[in-house]
C-alpha cells in the first residue's frame, strides 16, 4: 500500500514545505489539485503548477492530478456552463503533464458543498472527461471524483473510471475496530474489482498512535493502491501541525 499527501501547487512551491517533503517523504505519492480557476480560467497560466510538478518529479513522487471545478461566475462548485471549454482545460492539462499517469475528476461530487446538483447530473461530466483522457492516452488511469460517502458508488455507471476514489475521516483508534473493517468491506464491494485510492484520509484525533493503528488495519486490504493523508505538510492548522509534530512524522513513516 502506497502512502502520500493531499497537496496544492502553492504548498509544493513553498520552499520550507518542499524541503520538508524532500528530506522526509521523498517518493511518497501526492494528490495535486490543478484547479481550473486557479490556472486562470480561459487564459491558462501553468507557471506555478509547472514548478510544483517539476519539484515532485525531482523527489520521485508519483502524482494523482486532480481536475476540478468550473469557472462559472459566482459559483465554481457547479457544472461548467460550457463543457467544450471544460474539455479544452482537461486536454491542455493532461497533455502538458504526460508524467502524471493518474487523474481524478472533480472532488466529492456527492457533496453539495462541491457539486450543487444531484449526483446523477455529475455522471455526464465524468464520462466526457474519461473519454477525453483516454483519447489522449489509453494507458492513463482515470479515477472518479473522490466520494465523501462510500455507498454512493453503487449508483455509478459503468465505464466512466478505471479505479475508485473515496474519502474517509472516520477511522478509530484500534486496528481491530469493527468499524474500520466494515468501511473497507463496503469499499471492496463497490469497487467491483477495481483498485481503490483513498484520496483523502485522516483519523479523528490526528494523533500519531491512532494514525499508525489505522494504517496498520488498511495494509491488510490488497485492493488499496494508495492512501493520501489530508495533512498538507505544514505547521498551519489546516495541516494539523504535521511539520511540527515528530510524533506524526514518525507514525506516518513507520506505519
Amino acid at each position: 500500500m502506497n502512502k502520500g499527501f493531499v497537496s496544492f501547487p502553492e504548498n509544493i512551491c513553498d520552499d520550507a514545505i518542499y524541503d520538508f517533503l524532500r528530506d522526509n517523504f521523498a517518493g511518497y505519492w501526492q494528490r495535486l489539485e490543478i484547479n481550473w480557476k486557479n490556472l486562470g480560467g480561459l487564459n491558462l497560466n501553468f507557471t506555478r503548477v509547472d514548478k510544483a510538478v517539476r519539484r515532485l518529479m525531482q523527489i520521485g513522487s508519483p502524482i494523482i492530478g486532480l481536475l476540478d471545478y468550473s469557472i462559472n461566475v459566482g459559483n465554481q462548485f457547479t457544472c461548467p456552463a460550457d463543457l467544450n471549454q471544460w474539455l479544452d482545460y482537461v486536454y491542455a492539462v493532461v497533455t502538458r503533464y504526460p508524467q502524471i499517469r493518474y487523474w481524478e475528476v472533480w472532488n466529492e461530487p456527492d457533496s453539495r458543498s462541491f457539486w450543487d446538483k444531484p449526483l446523477a447530473d455529475f455522471w455526464p461530466l465524468q464520462r466526457l472527461t474519461y473519454r477525453m483522457i483516454k483519447t489522449i492516452n489509453p494507458a492513463l488511469t482515470v479515477l472518479n471524483g473522490g466520494f465523501s460517502g462510500i455507498d454512493v458508488a453503487d449508483d455509478m455507471p459503468k465505464g466512466i473510471c478505471d479505479a475508485l476514489a473515496v474519502h474517509n475521516y472516520q477511522w478509530r483508534q484500534s486496528k481491530d475496530d469493527k468499524i474500520n473493517k466494515d468501511i473497507i468491506n463496503r469499499m471492496k464491494k463497490v469497487a467491483d474489482g477495481r483498485k481503490i485510492f483513498l484520496t483523502e484520509f485522516n483519523v479523528r484525533t490526528h494523533a500519531g498512535k491512532d494514525l499508525k493503528a489505522a494504517l496498520g488495519s488498511l495494509r491488510k486490504y490488497k485492493t488499496l493502491q494508495a492512501v493520501f493523508l489530508f495533512a498538507i505538510p505544514s505547521d498551519a492548522p489546516d495541516g494539523f501541525g504535521f511539520m511540527g509534530s515528530p510524533e506524526l512524522i514518525a507514525a506516518y513513516k513507520g506505519a
